[in-house]
């Protein structure tokens, strides 16, 4: 009999890891950059379970972290996807970062926008408007595309194709995991608080979510560095 209590952790192991290590080992001059936003992905992952348990899932977890901010499993979530997302359309495409002068930094611009302005803006999006967190969260990443872009319209192809191949492989992870877990999107998603619409008994919440997440994670850190992009030669 299968054991769902560690579905999350397996699923997660099995379905996405194994990518992020190819990346990590395949690509040395994109280390970095899998690293930083896959802190960023590990911060912000346990922080938004806040409100995801409350509305769209309880999946079970073995190590609680404090303040209900989900589990270990989140932390190793979040870091691993981010860091799938931001590189996904340098590695596929081949596509490398080029030598800038004077080059400008976001960082500021990124720690006000996201703690002080986009977070608050889903829990109000979510608590005061009564909009499940996941519909708040794709609200969110994609206001964040759109305040990068804004910024950085050079960074539109970036985006988009992050958003269409990081979406293709999470759709492909997904039916990994259920494979392994059949019975995961009954056990652990809220289905009575979604739209009911499931493509290959993957809820399409996820598969937007993936879409948004690609086109926010992206650019993001050629945003926050200032880097720019171009074919290697």
């Amino acid at each position: 009999m299968l054991n769902y209590q560690n579905a999350y952790l397996i699923g997660t192991l099995v379905a996405f890891f194994p990518i992020w290590l190819i990346f990590f080992l395949w690509r040395k001059d994109l280390r970095r950059e899998i690293i930083v936003t896959g802190i960023f992905g590990a911060i912000l992952a346990p922080v938004s379970e806040i409100l995801s348990f409350r509305d769209y899932w309880r999946p079970p977890i073995m190590l609680q972290l404090p303040f209900n901010t989900g589990g270990i499993e989140d932390i190793l979530f979040g870091f691993i996807i981010a860091g799938i997302a931001a590189t996904f359309y340098e590695i596929c495409l081949g596509k490398h970062f080029s030598r800038v002068r004077n080059r400008i930094h976001h960082w500021i611009l990124i720690t006000v926008i996201s703690f002080f302005i986009l977070l608050p803006s889903m829990v109000i999006i979510n608590l005061g408007f009564n909009i499940n967190s996941v519909y708040a969260l794709i609200v969110i990443l994609a206001s964040w595309s759109l305040i990068v872009l804004f910024y950085r319209h050079d960074l539109l192809r970036d985006a988009l194709l992050s958003a269409i191949f990081f979406g293709i492989f999470y759709f492909l992870a997904f039916l990994i995991i259920l494979e392994m877990y059949p019975q995961a999107v009954s056990r652990f998603w809220l289905l009575e608080n979604l739209s009911g619409i499931l493509l290959l008994g993957i809820p399409i919440e996820e598969l937007l979510f993936a879409f948004f997440t690609g086109l926010a994670v992206g650019p993001f850190y050629e945003f926050m560095c200032g880097l720019r992009i171009k074919d290697y030669s």
